[in-house]
């Protein structure tokens, strides 16, 4: 419900611009979700009102507002030995309430390890649990994993967090990700030779003929 109602101006000059406070109130539920719509109109007709409509999304709740996102940053395939490197990063989008003891759950494919594990100061557990404390409001956190594997085939990693103080609203809390092996390139030097063989080729055939005149 709206606490007080909006008082109209009696006339706007061109460019000027008028501004006002509303006070939004909650029904009394812990966790909610309401959109906030305001319509700009006039006694004039208004040739461009495709900007008089404003919505703003407000949240009442007194958890963490937590969105997970991956990225792929390098995968190669390279003597037998596949690895990769994967960004998590983790953002806090409240204004108001900062998250608790945030976790990132991460299920490796098979045959796949977390090299720098223990810099991380992940958990050797199924799925692997990867600690990384409290995110302030409006912050994110970042989690880079090393991978590696002995099997060249795209591999899936999931990925899931949580916080103590819970997460609202929920999404996005989970990513998956495909991991795959490029193939490292074995360059193209030993086509350099052709170029020398061609040009043999002709000088053969120029001293055959002189020879065959000089007889």
């Amino acid at each position: 419900s709206l606490s007080n109602s909006c008082q109209p101006t009696t006339s706007l000059s061109s460019g000027a611009s008028s501004s006002g406070n509303i006070k939004v109130q909650g029904n009394g539920f812990s966790d909610q979700v309401v959109v906030l719509s305001g319509t700009a109109s006039s006694t004039e007709k208004d040739y461009r009102n495709r900007n008089n409509t404003l919505s703003k999304q407000i949240v009442f709740s007194n958890s963490p507002d937590l969105a997970l996102s991956t990225k792929l940053d390098s995968s190669l395939w390279s003597n037998n030995q596949g690895t990769a490197s994967v960004t998590v990063t983790v953002t806090n989008r409240s204004t108001i309430n900062a998250a608790s003891n945030v976790t990132v759950d991460i299920q490796l494919p098979a045959e796949t390890t977390l090299d720098n594990a223990n810099a991380l100061g992940c958990l050797n557990t199924s799925p692997v649990q990867c600690p990384l404390g409290n995110i302030a409001v409006k912050s994110k956190k970042d989690l880079t994993l090393s991978l590696s594997t002995g099997n060249p085939q795209d591999a899936q990693l999931s990925t899931k967090l949580s916080a103590s103080n819970d997460n609202f609203p929920t999404g996005p809390t989970s990513a998956d990700i495909t991991l795959h092996y490029k193939q490292q390139s074995t360059g193209g030097g030993g086509g350099g030779g052709g170029g020398s063989i061609g040009w043999l080729l002709p000088g053969l055939i120029l001293l055959r003929l002189r020879w065959k005149a000089s007889r």
